[in-house]
């Protein structure tokens, strides 16, 4: 049904009108959607099915999709292309080796930082009493807003008293039964963590942690807001911290206004 250019037209007379014989086929074609092989006139509802696509998986899926014989999967946005393509899904995209805005940045393609479980170092602050161990860091792995590290509190032993500084920090127990004890006013309170539990220390915030048990190791890891472990070991945890002061009077501050 499609209209060869070197065949002579011919015209076909619609009530007053003649009409070339392959702008009225095209137009057939268009109506009825029979013909889905025209460039210039797609089938009836493919351009309305795309447009569905686009709104629902974004204008990537149907370019990832040209040359593709088959539509993407039903309610997946992804398609088949064929042997080099199978099994494969937008979001998992492999690059073609053709730049373009899927295949990202530079910033992107960054290697990944593995550190085992005997590559921990004992190279960062320390406090009496406990061993902490650091895993990830700025100085280690070019880490800009997060250190990541262990603590070690062996039987009956208690660590001074101190504070992080500016990072705020959070806790994970492994094993073992840390007591971590801080002041609530002028009261000394002790909260017992255990296995799976969690813990969040404020930025400078004194406390300590106690491993009242003696036969087993108290072993947390440590996750804080700063490229490097900070620790500032304290006579008590009555020291004052002019740093905490100011905290407290600027949050107060802002409660009044």
């Amino acid at each position: 049904m499609h209209c060869q250019t070197q065949t002579p037209a011919r015209e076909i007379e619609v009530g007053r009108i003649s009409v070339p014989a392959c702008s009225l086929l095209r137009l057939l074609c268009w109506v009825c959607g029979c013909c889905g092989r025209h460039a210039l006139f797609p089938p009836r509802g493919e351009e309305e099915k795309a447009e569905g696509q686009r709104g629902r998986h974004g204008p990537e899926i149907i370019a990832a999709c040209r040359g593709s014989n088959q539509p993407p999967l039903a309610g997946s946005p992804g398609c088949s292309r064929g042997a080099a393509g199978a099994g494969r899904r937008y979001g998992a995209h492999v690059s073609d080796g053709v730049p373009g805005d899927r295949d990202g940045t530079a910033a992107w393609h960054r290697r990944l930082h593995h550190t085992g479980r005997d590559e921990l170092s004992q190279d960062t602050a320390q406090s009496p009493g406990m061993s902490r161990y650091e895993a990830i860091s700025g100085r280690r792995n070019g880490a800009r807003k997060i250190w990541m590290g262990e603590s070690h509190v062996g039987p009956g032993m208690v660590s001074a008293d101190h504070h992080h500084g500016e990072a705020e920090t959070g806790i994970y127990v492994v094993s073992g039964h840390p007591v971590f004890v801080f002041l609530d006013g002028d009261l000394e309170r002790r909260v017992q963590a255990g296995p799976g539990d969690y813990m969040y220390v404020p930025p400078y915030v004194p406390h300590r942690e106690e491993n009242p048990s003696l036969d087993e190791e108290a072993v947390v890891v440590l996750a804080r807001t700063t490229q490097e472990g900070i620790v500032v070991n304290l006579p008590s945890l009555r020291a004052a911290v002019p740093e905490l002061d100011r905290m407290i009077d600027e949050g107060s501050a802002g409660e009044a206004g």
